[in-house]
């Protein structure tokens, strides 16, 4: 019995069946640590032999390799588990293994290969922004690094405000930059103003 708290068809059958009595099990939430037998739907049960599958440790009953892949087999073969999600668990066991293959990014295509070399090189230093880059999406870092791809802006009226930030340091910087040392109040204030309106032109071209 999974509730806390008795349902009234519960309590019925408890009067039915006394002197006899029910025993109740208090079951976790944490459908992983369960055991397989314990199961009562079929997610809990597509779930139960992932954890198999994927011989977690925490499991309280862990099955040989050879009952789990053939009650795998049998849960897929009556409909329990699709073909698509075996492909997708073999995919994060490969990756979750020591080996290094094509779904952690691995470039396996030799004209792919070959590009790489030739952009990069034997002595190419990476950056560390370069390696996380890899790390996070190696299709991004291929994309953005080799192919020189940029993401599309949308348009929009105004400059978002990071850019316009960006924009107004620059003008200030190689304004000021010009006028080191000197005390600006002492200077032509007209001149000054035609002189930072060409610097925000000069910028903004």
């Amino acid at each position: 019995m999974t509730e806390s708290k008795q349902s009234r068809r519960t309590t019925s059958l408890t009067r039915a069946i006394a002197p006899a009595t029910l025993e109740s099990k208090q079951i976790r939430g944490d459908i992983n640590t369960r055991e397989l037998s314990d199961t009562s739907t079929a997610t809990e049960l597509r779930v139960a032999l992932v954890a198999q599958q994927c011989r977690l440790p925490r499991l309280r009953q862990l099955l040989p390799n050879a009952v789990a892949e053939e009650l795998t087999l049998k849960a897929r073969d009556d409909g329990y588990i699709s073909d698509s999600l075996l492909r997708r668990v073999a995919i994060e066991l490969q990756r979750s293994g020591d080996s290094f293959g094509p779904h952690d990014g691995q470039i396996t295509q030799p004209q792919l290969q070959a590009l790489l070399n030739n952009h990069f090189g034997a002595d190419y230093v990476y950056s560390a922004s370069g390696l996380s880059a890899y790390g996070n999406c190696p299709y991004k870092f291929f994309a953005a690094r080799v192919l020189r791809l940029e993401p599309r802006n949308e348009a929009a009226l105004d400059l978002p405000a990071i850019d316009a930030g960006k924009l107004l340091h620059d003008v200030l910087r190689r304004f000021f930059s010009r006028h080191r040392k000197q005390y600006l109040p002492s200077l032509d204030r007209e001149k000054l103003r035609e002189e930072i309106a060409a610097v925000s032109d000069e910028v903004f071209s």
